[in-house]
């Protein structure tokens, strides 16, 4: 059994927790300095399960750093690889800190992983050669790091306490034995027109996609909202153009209709939701990157939401922190993320998109959004794929997703009897993949309930045009005869 022997041995603790608390450096910085809106509520359990993961951590390394101390006496001397454990942590957050800029993985993933591996290899090297000059150096700043664990455990802690509490959703409204009308609104995220159809690979199938075209109104002018997507989902649950956006605290996320007016709280502008809600139609979103169930909790019913940048969502339990954070340790962080949330989502919106008692669902889903889980070759779910055309196989993901739905809605008799929009919030950007002729349509499908024959609608028109149509189709204002006429007269 190792033991405390004498002072350096509670050197070694201290360098220990040190260096652990290093390890989870990005899952403190999410937690004291990320957007707090985009983010889940923490909660104490979740500062319990990273205080765990901290000590745990430091106690294996302190038996790494106790065992190469007894080796140095054998005249063997690795102690400086322990004091490398940090740096991919690090490393990484600095890739986060020029995501989308320089060292984005989504778009350079082979140059970022060689990257990743290369500097600590080379500091490792150097510690190694030259350890007895450059070890003393590194264990004086580690030391003087160690307070960071106290403080980080203190930010959180006052992260936590200033939260507000989770606003009620709303309670549901009767529904009518034969409800007029049921909307399947699904938004695939930075699904791109042009690569997903006209310019997608011969070579390539979509057959969800496909036979969904077949048999619904297929737009092939579709403008995008907006170019990102904290822009471009206000714009379309408002049906209004958004020119700026600034998230405040947890739950108020402020839009900006014109440079004239002042911001609005996008929770307390009329939008597809409200509008539902005055038609006494319950409503249900499952979504990522916005807190959905945070800012339209008044006129929601059922709602769940995953973020983006962790890979938990409000009130997790202590298990699924603890293997959340554990993730944030390795290169592969925001794939295992994904994809687990991708299970989590399409589980909550098959489950919603079978509910007659939800007359309008929004399904934001994470694809093909990057980064890259999927892999083409194999058909399989994957972190390790790594592809420099990566768009490619997250679009067969997000058409086997479509397929998966619609199954759901078919085995409850949900399909034929509903409407269902199938478009995208924004285009692929070309940071995120280079490709050459881009533009900024959308796929944009429409069929209505009994639709079974497809048209194909050319008259360009902005995605905007959404609440418009939903609020049409509610109020049986258009039937899938007086569609392509509807959108002419209101293409804008």
């Amino acid at each position: 059994m190792l033991a405390f022997q004498d002072g350096s041995d509670v050197k070694r603790v201290v360098v220990a927790v040190s260096l652990a608390n290093l390890c989870f450096v990005t899952a403190w910085h999410r937690r004291i300095y990320g957007i707090q809106f985009f983010l889940p509520l923490w909660s104490w359990r979740d500062l319990l399960a990273l205080i765990l993961n901290v000590t745990t951590l430091a106690a294996f390394l302190y038996i790494l750093l106790r065992l190469a101390a007894k080796a140095k006496e054998r005249g063997h001397s690795w102690a400086g690889l322990v004091y490398l454990m940090p740096l991919p942590a690090i490393m990484d957050l600095i890739r986060h800190f020029f995501h989308g800029r320089v060292l984005s993985l989504t778009r350079y993933g082979g140059i970022v992983v060689l990257i990743m591996a290369a500097v600590p290899a080379l500091f490792g090297v150097a510690l190694l050669c030259w350890q007895r000059k450059l070890l003393p150096v590194v264990e004086f700043v580690v030391l003087g790091l160690a307070i960071l664990f106290p403080l980080n455990i203190l930010k959180t802690a006052l992260t936590i306490e200033r939260y507000e509490p989770v606003p009620s959703l709303a309670s549901k409204v009767p529904v009518p034995i034969r409800p007029n009308l049921r909307v399947i609104w699904l938004v695939f995220d930075e699904m791109d027109f042009g690569l997903s159809f006209p310019r997608r690979p011969a070579h390539l199938r979509v057959p969800e996609f496909d036979r969904l075209r077949s048999e619904s109104l297929f737009a092939t002018a579709a403008d995008r909202p907006a170019a990102d997507t904290e822009v471009a989902m206000p714009a379309l649950i408002t049906g209004r153009t958004v020119y700026h956006v600034e998230p405040q605290g947890t739950r108020r996320f402020l839009v900006s209709f014109s440079m004239q007016t002042p911001p609005r709280d996008l929770g307390a502008v009329p939008n597809v939701f409200s509008d539902a809600r005055a038609a006494h139609l319950n409503v249900g979103i499952v979504g990522w990157f916005f807190p959905y169930c945070r800012i339209f909790a008044s006129d929601v019913s059922e709602c769940h939401w995953e973020s983006m940048y962790s890979g938990v969502t409000d009130n997790p339990t202590l298990w699924t922190a603890i293997r959340s954070q554990l993730e944030s340790l390795t290169l592969l962080e925001s794939r295992m993320w994904q994809i687990e949330r991708l299970h989590t989502i399409v589980a909550a919106a098959k489950s919603m998109a079978d509910d007659p008692q939800l007359g309008l669902v929004l399904i934001h889903l994470p694809v093909p959004h990057g980064p890259q889980i999927f892999n083409r070759d194999s058909g399989q779910i994957t972190p390790f794929a790594i592809h420099t055309d990566w768009f490619f196989d997250n679009l067969l993901l997000a058409d086997r997703v479509l397929g998966e739905i619609r199954s759901a809605m078919e085995r409850s008799g949900q399909w034929n009897s509903s409407m269902v929009i199938v478009t995208s919030d924004h285009s692929l950007r070309p940071q995120m993949m280079p490709h050459t002729n881009p533009t900024p349509l959308v796929p944009y499908m429409v069929k209505m309930p009994g639709q079974t024959t497809g048209t194909t609608f050319d008259q360009p028109f902005n995605a905007l045009i959404t609440r418009d149509l939903i609020g049409a189709a509610i109020h049986g204002e258009v039937i899938s005869g007086s569609l392509p006429e509807w959108l002419r007269q209101h293409a804008r």
